[in-house]
Order: structure tokens, then sequence, then C-alpha cells
């Protein structure tokens, strides 16, 4: 009777360890189908890409500005600050031996990939679920198709959502500051939107109250976003004004015009552009994009309540803000950076309305 208990025993023991293995293959084989999915998506993203900018006239003028940034004569001063890609592009292309425009095209992919396994990552840190962060990865790589356009699409673009997805990530796992410091130290290099990242840091040292004073503010992390804010505002100027020679455009020169805020101001034009133009073509597309956002951002905060959400939300009205000032809104490469924080947010509402969340 024991001898038949031990055997029964030992028979559960066997198929137990057997079906453990099978889990473990399961799970391990699920992993690496995502993984072959995002590198799928990946190419079809370069696929896209390369059909609109890099077999046209746009990816040539993007070579141009790349090498015009290193040398000191890009189109305008704007964008001489930006020199981060272009050096690393250029470095590719010494180490291997090939053409700038190879080595372009591979840093193109290699950025593309990387923002994939980044997003999936991110979202598998935050949800616990592989396939939510499979799902946000292939939604990301959507929109970032959704929102190419026909005129061009710059080397520091493709960075620039990297770096905005990771600063996604440090907002919602509140990371200590030194995160948000060596981040914006980085696309600093990169270009000068690194300056919403101590902007985010004096929001987020606002803490909002319904009695007087209705604002009180953490010192030392207020005290951080401006002193970042600040040296990041000089820092742009001065590279501006020391590395810049002359426009490559011979009618542009020394871009006498943009010598003091560097930046151009678009504002009038876009506000002509959204009540007017965009309703008789394509860029019709902007205006529903701007019209979702902000029914998105008064709902989100509506139904959360929130100070974070809130704080959150500002950072990104305030980034549509400077986009609406600075650039040309039916440019929509501008909106690129905000697509990992809009999905965020959006983890957030849905979050908030299940149990299941991590």
């Amino acid at each position: 009777m024991e001898q038949t208990e031990h055997s029964q025993e030992s028979s559960l023991n066997v198929l137990e360890s057997f079906m453990d293995k099978i889990v473990r293959f399961c799970r391990k084989r699920e992993t690496l189908i995502i993984y072959v999915i995002l590198i799928i998506a990946a190419i079809i993203e370069m696929r896209f890409i390369q059909m609109i900018h890099l077999n046209h006239w746009n990816f040539k003028f993007m070579l141009h500005i790349d090498e015009g940034i290193l040398h000191g004569t890009p189109p305008w001063r704007v964008f001489q600050n930006r020199l981060l890609v272009p050096f690393l592009a250029k470095l590719i292309s010494v180490c291997c031996n090939i053409s700038i425009k190879e080595a372009s095209k591979i840093f193109i992919f290699i950025l593309i990939i990387f923002q994939n396994f980044l997003m999936y990552g991110v979202m598998v840190n935050i949800s616990g679920e592989r396939r939510i962060g499979l799902k946000y990865s292939l939604v990301m790589s959507g929109l970032f198709l959704i929102f190419q356009d026909d005129r061009y699409i710059l080397l520091y673009d493709y960075l620039d959502i990297v770096i905005f997805t990771y600063l996604a990530w440090l907002i919602y796992q509140k990371k200590p500051l030194i995160h948000f410091i060596i981040l914006f130290i980085i696309s600093l290099f990169n270009r000068e939107s690194a300056l919403f990242i101590p902007i985010w840091l004096i929001m987020d040292a606002c803490i909002f109250q319904l009695r007087f004073p209705f604002v009180k503010f953490r010192l030392f992390r207020s005290l951080t976003g401006v002193g970042l804010l600040l040296s990041g505002i000089i820092f742009t100027k001065l590279i501006r004004d020391v590395f810049f020679k002359t426009s490559m455009l011979k009618e542009v020169g020394i871009d006498a015009e943009h010598s003091i805020i560097g930046n151009h101001l678009h504002l009038s034009e876009n506000i002509h552009s959204i009540i007017w133009d965009n309703f008789f073509g394509t860029d019709i597309i902007v205006n529903i994009f701007l019209f979702c956002l902000i029914w998105f951002i008064i709902y989100s905060n509506l139904k959360l309540r929130s100070q974070d959400i809130l704080k959150y939300s500002l950072l990104i009205v305030f980034m549509l803000l400077s986009n609406l000032v600075f650039a040309w809104i039916t440019e929509t490469r501008i909106f690129f950076n905000l697509i990992p924080l809009i999905l965020i947010l959006y983890w957030n509402l849905t979050c908030s309305a299940s149990s299941s969340c991590k």
C-alpha cells in the first residue's frame, strides 16, 4: 500500500515537473515571438520611411542639414545646436567606411528598433504584462507612421522619440532627480526640446491647493529645474553663436533675423492654418489630432482628479503650445515626442478603471 502511494506521488512529481517545463518553454517562446514581431514592425516602419523620405529629395535635404550642422553651415541658426545625432551618424560612416547616406539609414533603423523595444520594456515594467507591452509598442509604431508627412524628417527626430519615451517612464515611476539631470544633459546635445525636462521638474515641484497660497513649491526640486532651464537656454544660445558660421542657403546668409531668439516664430501662420487652411487639404488630420488631444486631456483630468495627472497634462499642453509658437504645425513630425506621453496618460486612464493594474 505504501509502495503504491509512493509510486503515485513520484508520478505526480514527474508530471508537475514536466508541466512546469512546458510552461517555461511557452513563456520563452512567447517572448521570442514578441521580439520577432517588434523587429518585423521596425522593418515595416523602415520600409514606409524609405518610400516617404529616403528615396526622395527630402532625404537629400536631411543629409545636407546634418552635414551643415557639423560644418557650421545648416540652413538656419536654429539647427546648429542639434549636434549629437549628426556626429553619431558621421562616426558610423567613418568607422564602417561607408557613405554618410548609408550610415544615416543604418542609424535610423537602429533607432526604430530600439524605440520599439524601449516602448515594449517601459510598458512591461509599468503593467507587468508582456502582451500589453507589445500592444502599446505596436500602437506607438502605428502613430509614428500616421504622423509622417511628405516634407522631411531629420535624424534628431528619431532620437527625440526615444528620449521622451524614457522621460515618460521616469515621470510615471517617480524616479530620483539624478535620472532627469542625466537625461537632460544627453538630450541637450540632441535638440532644444531638452528644455521640457527642467520645465517638468518645475511643474512637479508645484503643490496645488484650494486655499491661499494656491501653489506651494518644493524648494530644491524647483531650484534645480530653474537652474537646468537657464543653463540649457544659455548653452543652446552659446552653441548657436559660436559654431554657426553662415547658412548653406545664400539668401539666409548669417541668419541675422534669428540671431537673438534663434528659433523661428510661426504663431500667426499656425493659427491661420488651424482655423482655415487645414480644412481644405490633408492637413485636416492636424486639426483632428489637436481637438482629440485637448478633449482627452480634459476628460483624463476630470476622470482621475489627480495632481500628478494635472501636472503631467500641463507638460503636454506646454509642449503643444511650444510647437504652435516655434514650429510649423503642419509638419506633423513635431508631434512625435508627444506620442509616448499621450500613451502613458492613456494607460493611467485605463488603469484607473481596472483592478488588474500593477
